[in-house]
């Protein structure tokens, strides 16, 4: 696990077998977590964005 920040927001890299993430360093803090709010729906689910990771990873930059 490594963390990094992109202006206000800290970030935890997570490395697992298969998959690569980063997830906001609040998601795994119980009373930061509880402080935030609800606000709009999520747009994509996280198997829909696991998937995209995949193809990304399938389709570099370079192809596009």
């Amino acid at each position: 696990m490594r963390k990094f920040g992109c202006r206000d927001v800290e970030y935890l890299d997570l490395q697992c077998p298969e998959v690569r993430q980063a997830v906001p360093s609040w998601m795994v803090d119980a009373d930061l977590c509880g402080q935030m709010t609800c606000g709009l729906q999520p747009a994509a689910d996280l198997p829909t964005l696991l998937e995209l990771v995949r193809w990304l990873k399938q389709h570099p930059t370079a192809d596009l």
